[in-house]
């Protein structure tokens, strides 16, 4: 990831110090306040990418450093919110440029996706900085008693129940944008599904894992070389906890799904309709004439760097429907119109209303 060891140091330093070294009372009066804005702290259980889940984590969010005097532009822009305790130090400054350094590794990537496919990436990224994002996340250890509401519940297993909500790190979901970086300290929980089975993902603290988005997967649905492949994926609790860095970068904010042709969208949600029930049902998911490409693996049992973990016909007593934005595409045609802002404006609004 290109980040040496002391500058590693310092955006770990940060995230332990806005979990642990801020007070209660600043991180609740610094926690999102505006719908559709996501800046501030996450409380812990305080939001879920389904109704279904209760997400046993605490998280805190930034993005572009807007200047405080400057008037936003739209409704996912303005300046980031710090407690005090973080505000103009060190902590602010190592994550501001922890930031910068993660939309330049986003340049390197793009520059040969764009090549590969003849899409210009790197014009409809233009401007999408400015609503990007890096969530940072405390996911609390498997045997928490926070993690266990109940306070009887069994936990052998990664994933339980709270009456009829199951407790995850994060619920199975797909990311919504263009590309996202995961830096984490080599901990376990992140899994993801390839060909209707849950594989663990080895991550290493050297590097970061890139993920490919809905946006994009839809960008490259019928370019040559695509598609790039969105993969459902989620955390589950670990027995040691969890701590990470999320980058999610965002096209600009009037980017339309309607640009890349009603043909692609529903192509792209039809293959996510039929993988979905082959997933209910429990069988392998069926390949697409071109299979799309995935930047966490090969669609393969045997990937490097993934162990099988269980399949879908396992998990679906206690695993949800994924969240994404094609599904949602294939919901409510009407969307592809709408503009990407949007869109995710949305997406942000239900996942905290969940």
């Amino acid at each position: 990831h290109g980040l040496d060891k002391a500058g590693l140091s310092h955006v770990w330093d940060a995230h332990d110090g806005l979990f642990q070294g801020v007070s209660p009372a600043s991180k609740a009066s610094t926690s999102l306040s505006r719908e559709g804005f996501s800046r501030g702290y996450v409380p812990f259980g305080g939001e879920s990418g389904s109704p279904e889940v209760f997400e046993c984590k605490e998280g805190f969010s930034y993005g572009f450093p807007w200047p405080m005097n400057k008037k936003p532009e739209n409704a996912l822009q303005g300046p980031n919110v710090w407690p005090e305790e973080a505000r103009g130090g060190r902590f602010q400054a190592s994550l501001d440029a922890f930031f910068a350094h993660c939309l330049s590794i986003i340049d390197a990537v793009l520059a040969p996706m764009a090549a590969d496919t003849g899409v210009d990436l790197p014009g409809l990224c233009r401007g999408g900085e400015t609503i990007s994002l890096v969530r940072l996340f405390r996911y609390l250890s498997a045997g928490d008693p926070a993690c266990s509401p109940a306070g009887d519940r069994d936990t052998s297993e990664t994933s339980g129940t709270d009456g009829a909500r199951v407790v995850m790190g994060s619920s199975p979901h797909t990311d919504w944008g263009l590309l996202t970086l995961i830096l984490d300290r080599g901990e376990s929980g992140l899994e993801v599904r390839l060909n209707g089975t849950w594989h663990r993902v080895a991550t290493d603290p050297r590097a970061m894992t890139v993920v490919c988005g809905d946006y994009l997967s839809l960008l490259t649905d019928s370019a040559p070389g695509g598609p790039y492949h969105s993969p459902v994926h989620q955390v589950q609790l670990a027995d040691t906890g969890r701590s990470s860095f999320v980058f999610f970068h965002y096209p600009r904010h009037d980017a339309q799904l309607s640009s890349l042709g009603a043909a692609a969208v529903e192509a792209a949600a039809k293959r996510f309709r039929d993988e979905a029930s082959s997933a209910a049902a429990g069988s392998r998911a069926p390949q697409s004439a071109s299979a799309p490409r995935d930047t966490v693996g090969e669609e393969s049992a045997a990937t490097t760097g993934l162990d099988t973990v269980k399949g879908d016909g396992d998990v679906n007593a206690v695993s949800p429907r994924p969240n994404t934005m094609i599904d949602m595409a294939a919901q409510d045609p009407t969307l592809v119109q709408v503009p990407f802002g949007e869109y995710l404006s949305r997406k942000w609004r239900g996942v905290r209303s969940a």
